[in-house]
């Protein structure tokens, strides 16, 4: 009997191991990897039009939407074209810190900084925050950054406000001394106080509401969701599998005029067609728990990904797949 049943355990413990697989698996969010993909995209061509500013503004943007270093170290290619020496050692900064850049990328960007510093005022200090990804800092002329991120500011005490993917924030004030870098490491746990209004944050002098280009709010339910309809699909698409298998084994029992003899026969159409059921009823059911849970989600941020230099007109880049 058992024999005579392996067919039916080995599909059986073959969709084991693609549900586990799929309740492992996490799901790109395209929302914001397309938003950023088109961001950069439009950030290249004001690029190439020399309209430095728009253009690190647009990098900047992207980097809200998928923080990557590639985007950032674009950013100070831009903001060092339009002179705006402050931001640019900003963003060449934070890009070497991000890590996933190129190698000869992290030396253009070392050299840089070095040469910008030189043209910064020489009583700046700089602050450095670092923290667990989906959050955003803002400081000073720097607002709504991923982490981790490294700013030039005066010295004297600064507010730092990091902002959650819940809505809530917390506030920092660090004491920015002449040529030193404070550093701060945000916590990964919320503040359970109510979000910060607009009015306390401009009472900060920080202009932290939240733009178009702000963080999503990161929930479980996207995962979780797209794992329960991926599993949902798998044990469906086993369950017909297993379900057809049975129907010809039980065509044969019938053709056999149900002969004792081929008892056997319609044991495994039995065992056949009860797997189906069971894989059709609770791969439905997961599938439409996916559907619901997906439905209701907000997207989350995705992670950092490698960079390759590239030379553009007139300038060195950076790209980067989203």
């Amino acid at each position: 009997m058992s024999s005579d049943l392996s067919p039916f355990r080995v599909l059986f413990h073959a969709a084991l191991a693609l549900l586990v697989l799929c309740l492992f698996a996490r799901p790109a969010h395209a929302e914001d990897l397309d938003r950023a993909k088109e961001l950069f995209r439009q950030a290249t061509e004001a690029a190439e039009r020399s309209d430095h500013r728009a253009a690190a503004e647009l990098y900047e943007a992207a980097d809200r939407a998928a923080p990557r270093a590639n985007a950032v170290f674009n950013a100070g290619q831009q903001w060092d074209a339009a002179h705006d020496t402050l931001r640019a050692a900003d963003a060449f900064a934070t890009a070497i810190l991000r890590g996933g850049l190129d190698e000869r990328v992290i030396v253009i960007a070392e050299q840089r900084v070095a040469e910008l510093a030189s043209g910064l005022d020489s009583s700046l200090g700089a602050i450095e925050v670092t923290g667990p990804p989906g959050l955003l800092v803002s400081i000073a002329h720097a607002e709504h950054r991923p982490l981790p991120v490294r700013v030039h500011v005066s010295p004297g005490a600064t507010l730092v406000l990091v902002e959650y993917p819940n809505g809530s924030a917390t506030r920092h004030t660090l004491l920015v001394q002449t040529g030193k870098t404070s550093k701060l490491v945000a916590s990964e746990h919320p503040p359970e106080s109510p979000p910060l209004s607009a009015s306390q944050s401009s009472a900060a002098s920080l202009n932290s509401s939240q733009s178009a280009n702000g963080p999503s709010a990161s929930r479980w339910q996207r995962p979780v969701g797209f794992s329960a309809l991926a599993v949902g699909a798998a044990g469906i698409g086993v369950g017909v599998g297993l379900g057809i298998h049975g129907r010809a084994l039980r065509d044969e029992w019938d053709a056999a005029g149900h002969d004792p003899a081929q008892i056997h026969v319609h044991d495994r159409a039995v065992a056949y067609r009860t797997g189906a059921n069971l894989l059709l009823f609770g791969g439905g059911a997961l599938a439409g728990l996916g559907v619901v849970l997906v439905a209701l989600a907000p997207s989350s941020k995705p992670n950092l990904a490698q960079a390759q230099l590239v030379v553009m007109p007139s300038q060195i880049g950076v790209t980067g797949s989203f």
